[in-house]
């Protein structure tokens, strides 16, 4: 009797890690756009504290003006680089865009999966996000085990 409710407990807590699991990586999927956001924003922040400290170091100008200047200096690069690279990178992005699909193929047609691109489609759109967090919980389960 007392290795059964162990059991029972132990088959408990092994669908609690599981659960546990599958939300946060599905949280962990729907706030992935806000991870990356938050990360671009630190880098930003270190490099304009750093240009700040730096200008404010060489030029003997209040750290507040520095950061003004060091910000408008970044902004200014980067509307020049866009400027000037921007329409060769617009067009590099849409024929890796255009040719993602083939690619997704031959991956998939190496890896013995037909149809890669249209599984990835489904399982991404609004209809298959089911079937992706249960493939998702059931290899969880099946490492558990």
């Amino acid at each position: 009797m007392q290795s059964e409710a162990m059991s029972d407990w132990v088959f408990f807590r092994r669908v609690l890690v599981v659960l546990a699991t599958v939300v946060v990586a599905y949280l962990g999927w729907k706030i992935a756009a806000l991870f990356f956001i938050f990360f671009a924003a630190v880098l930003i922040a270190v490099l304009l504290s750093g240009l700040a400290a730096l200008l404010a170091k060489l030029t003997s100008t209040s750290r507040g003006w520095a950061l003004t200047a060091s910000s408008l200096t970044v902004a200014a690069v980067i509307v020049a680089i866009l400027s000037l690279f921007g329409t060769q990178l617009a067009g590099q992005i849409s024929d890796v865009f255009a040719r993602l699909p083939d690619a997704i193929e031959a991956g998939g047609e190496r890896l013995g999966i037909h149809n890669a691109f249209e599984q990835i489609k489904e399982a991404v759109s609004g209809e298959g996000g089911g079937q992706l967090l249960s493939r998702v919980a059931n290899l969880s389960i099946g490492s558990q085990i």
